[in-house]
Formats: C-alpha cells, sequence, structure tokens
C-alpha cells in the first residue's frame, strides 16, 4: 500500500515538484522564452524571459535546499531517533524553507529587473540586451 502519509514520501513529493519545476523551466523551455531574434528559435519577449527566469530561480533554490531537507530528515530519525511526534513538529519547516528561499529569490529578481536573457536561455543578467556592456558598444541599455 502505497501513501503519501509518511515524511519520507512527503520530502520526496516536494522535492520531485521543485526538481521538476527546475529542469522543465531550464532544459525544456531554453531559448524559447527569450526575446524574439535574440537567439536560435527565441520566440518571446522580455517578459515571457522574465516569467521562465522567475520559475527557474525558484526550482533552483528550492531543489538544493529540500536535498538539505531530505539529509535533516534522515539525521533527526536515524542519528537522533527523534519520535515521529517530534519529527512532525519541524515537517514543516522542511518544506516551508525551500519555497521561502525559491520563491524570495524569484521575487527579489522581478522586483529589481535582475532577469533577461543570457547566452542560450534567460537567467540573471548585467545588462540588457548584453552588447550594450561591451566596450564600445553603441547599443543602449535597456535596463
Amino acid at each position: 500500500h502505497f501513501s503519501f502519509v509518511s515524511f519520507y514520501h512527503r520530502l520526496m513529493l516536494g522535492l520531485s515538484v521543485s526538481d521538476t519545476i527546475y529542469s522543465f523551466s531550464a532544459f525544456v523551455l531554453t531559448s524559447w522564452p527569450m526575446p524574439r531574434d535574440y537567439f536560435i528559435m527565441a520566440a518571446g519577449n522580455v517578459s515571457t524571459c522574465d516569467a521562465s527566469a522567475f520559475v527557474s530561480s525558484i526550482g533552483m533554490f528550492a531543489t538544493p535546499l529540500y536535498n538539505c531537507s531530505l539529509v535533516t530528515y534522515y539525521l533527526l530519525q536515524l542519528k537522533y531517533r527523534w519520535s515521529d511526534q517530534r519529527i512532525r513538529d519541524v515537517e514543516k519547516y522542511l518544506h516551508i524553507v525551500p519555497w521561502v528561499v525559491g520563491l524570495g529569490v524569484g521575487v527579489a529578481g522581478l522586483a529589481t529587473k535582475a532577469f533577461g536573457p543570457l547566452l542560450t536561455g534567460c537567467w540573471a543578467t548585467q545588462a540588457y540586451p548584453i552588447e550594450c556592456k561591451y566596450p564600445g558598444s553603441n547599443v543602449e541599455c535597456i535596463r
């Protein structure tokens, strides 16, 4: 009988969701949400690039933190022999921290307009378009 009643299964579900979010946004979308004519197969605009980078940042930061949550669970369960009730008291933090950090980084990136096209995908950039920071460039920076 398989159910999500155990702490382990709930942590693995959270890890799987965060990893799926990151994998989809970073490896499936790649250049598609970038501004049109910016890169091969780019079909988006600055807003779609921002959205892609936002989603990617959530997964990028939540996934390793979920791994830390899993390790913490194992530490408490195996080494310190915590009871299920005691682990239940801290379980919410093992889920909250990865999502809050991931969302925090994403919101900060959007708020500071730090996201944009970078090489073959959308992520944090120094400027948009990237050529505007090149020495001697006549391209005007939009961001």
